[in-house]
């Protein structure tokens, strides 16, 4: 075995995730970016739901609830610009309007999502590939 064959490469976030964020965030502790995925993905398919309906019925006030409740817990996995969006919606709704990209974004939100949990998955596999 060659010596390019026993060392382990380091782990690296997809493009899309704020790989300096998350690095600087968890300071460098794998195994705590994986616990702050793991616990963003136990509600954020759930609430991107709730508010996609609130969005449907724009309901203003679910809207602005939802959105300002949840938009922080996307700068936490190295998705900040979504956390903005998120606080763009929630202002808009607090003032009676409808975030003119909401349903877009809500998309965009959604794919996002999805990296996260294929990021969590791959992360998974590289934590145990060091034990």
């Amino acid at each position: 075995m060659s010596l390019s064959e026993t060392i382990i490469s380091p782990f690296i976030f997809d493009s899309q995730l704020e790989d300096n964020f998350l690095t600087d965030y968890c300071d460098g502790d794998l195994s705590f970016s994986q616990v702050m995925f793991e616990a963003f993905l136990e509600t954020a398919t759930d609430e991107i739901n709730l508010l996609e309906k609130a969005i449907s019925s724009t309901d203003y006030n679910s809207i602005a609830e939802i959105a300002h409740r949840v938009k922080a817990n996307f700068a936490y996995v190295g998705l900040s610009k979504d956390g903005e969006d998120l606080g763009k919606i929630d202002s808009q709704a607090k003032s009676g309007q409808l975030h003119p990209d909401a349903n877009q974004i809500i998309e965009r939100i959604r794919s996002h999502i999805e990296i996260i949990n294929k990021e969590n998955n791959r992360l998974s596999v590289y934590l145990q590939s060091l034990s």
